[in-house]
C-alpha cells in the first residue's frame, strides 16, 4: 500500500525535501504544489532531468487537491502567514503527521495558533525540521558531554543568517544540555535590518545573547566582515570545544576529536519520513517545544524589530 505525501512549497528547500522523498525505499505517492507556478514547474523539470525518481514513486506537480487524506504533510513555505497555510489544511483534509520547516512563523501570536492546530496531548503528530539534534556528528558531541552544562556556548561567523537560523542552534543546546531556553536579549544586536536575498524578509547582524534553565549562555553573532563560523563550547576553565562545521571536525581542549558532517535534508529526509510513517515517531522537535522555542525568540525579535524601525508592526519579516 502506497503512503500518501503531500508536499507544500517547492522552492529552494521543497525541491531538498522532495530529493528526500525520492531515496525512500517504500512505494509513496507524492503530490507537491506551490503558488509559484515557476518555482513549481522548475522543481518538475529538475526532478525528471536529475532522474531523481529512481523507485518509482507516483509524483504529480500540480495546485489541484485531488485527494482529502495525507498520512503525512510537509510544509516548506516561507513563514509569512504559515499558520493560515496550516490551518487550511488542519481544516479541509485528514493528515495523519506533520512535518514543518522553520522558522515557523512571524510571531508568537501566530505560533500558538499553529500549536492549537497541531498539539495533540495523547501522541506526537507534529514536528519542526531543526536537526543536529538527529545527527550523528552531534550525537557523538552529546555523549562526549555526557551530561555535563556547558558554562558558554559561542558561534561566532559572518553573514549566515542569524535571523533565519538562530532556532537551530537555541534548539541544538536544548537538546544537547537538557535545558529550556528562558531568555533572548537583543540589547548587542545591530540597529540596522537587512534586506534578505528573498523580496520582503529582513536579517540582523550583531550578537544575540540567549540565557538556559540551568545557566548555560548562548552567544550568537553575526559579523560581516567574517567569511566562516566557529561555535566554541566552554565547559569550565580547562575544557573546551571548538566546531568548524564546514570542515567536519570537532576539536576538545584535551585532544580529543570527532569527525562528521552535517546532514542536508536532502540526506535526511527519507529516514525521517521512514521513522513517522513506521513508527509514528521521529527525532526531530516536536511541535509543543519548538512553539515555546519560537515565542520567547520572536517576541524579542519583534520587540527590536520595532523599536529600531520606529514601527508598531504585530509580525517580524524573518523567513
Amino acid at each position: 500500500m502506497e503512503n500518501k505525501i503531500k508536499l507544500v512549497g517547492a522552492g529552494n528547500i521543497g525541491s531538498r525535501y522532495l530529493e528526500g522523498l525520492a531515496k525512500y525505499e517504500g512505494s509513496l505517492e507524492i503530490d507537491v504544489s506551490d503558488i509559484n507556478k515557476n518555482s513549481l514547474n522548475l522543481v518538475e523539470q529538475n526532478f525528471f532531468e536529475k532522474n531523481l525518481n529512481k523507485n518509482k514513486h507516483k509524483v504529480l506537480f500540480d495546485n489541484n487537491d485531488r485527494k482529502k487524506n495525507y498520512d503525512l504533510i510537509i510544509i516548506a513555505t516561507s513563514s509569512k502567514e504559515r499558520s493560515k497555510i496550516i490551518a487550511k489544511y488542519k481544516s479541509d483534509f485528514e493528515i495523519k503527521f506533520w512535518l514543518i520547516e522553520k522558522v515557523l512563523e512571524q510571531s508568537s501570536e501566530n505560533v500558538n495558533n499553529i500549536l492549537s492546530f497541531l498539539y495533540n496531548n495523547e501522541k506526537n503528530i507534529a514536528w519542526v525540521n531543526t536537526p543536529r539534534r538527529i545527527m550523528n556528528f552531534y550525537a557523538k558531541l552529546k555523549k562526549k558531554i555526557n551530561n555535563s552544562i556547558p558554562q558558554r556556548i559561542y558561534l561566532n561567523g559572518g553573514l549566515w543568517g542569524m535571523a533565519c537560523n538562530a532556532i537551530h542552534f537555541i534548539d541544538m543546546v536544548e537538546w544537547l544540555t537538557d535545558q529550556k531556553i528562558i531568555s533572548v536579549d537583543t540589547t548587542n544586536v545591530d540597529s540596522e535590518w537587512i534586506k534578505s536575498k528573498r523580496k520582503g524578509f529582513y536579517e540582523i547582524t550583531g550578537e544575540l545573547n540567549i540565557k538556559y534553565s540551568k545557566g548555560t549562555q548562548l552567544i550568537l553573532r553575526s559579523d560581516p566582515l567574517i567569511k566562516d563560523y566557529i561555535i566554541n563550547i566552554e565547559m569550565n576553565d580547562k575544557d573546551c570545544w571548538q566546531i568548524n562545521e564546514k570542515k567536519g571536525i570537532m576539536k576538545n581542549s584535551n585532544g580529543d576529536n570527532i569527525f562528521g558532517n552535517l546532514d542536508y535534508i536532502s540526506d535526511t529526509t527519507h529516514d525521517i519520513i521512514k521513522n513517522i510513517l513506521n513508527f509514528n515517531s521521529c527525532g526531530l522537535t516536536n511541535i509543543k517545544d519548538s512553539c515555546r522555542q519560537h515565542n520567547i525568540f520572536l517576541d524579542a525579535l519583534l520587540d527590536h524589530w520595532n523599536k529600531h524601525n520606529n514601527k508598531k508592526d504585530t509580525t517580524v519579516p524573518i523567513t
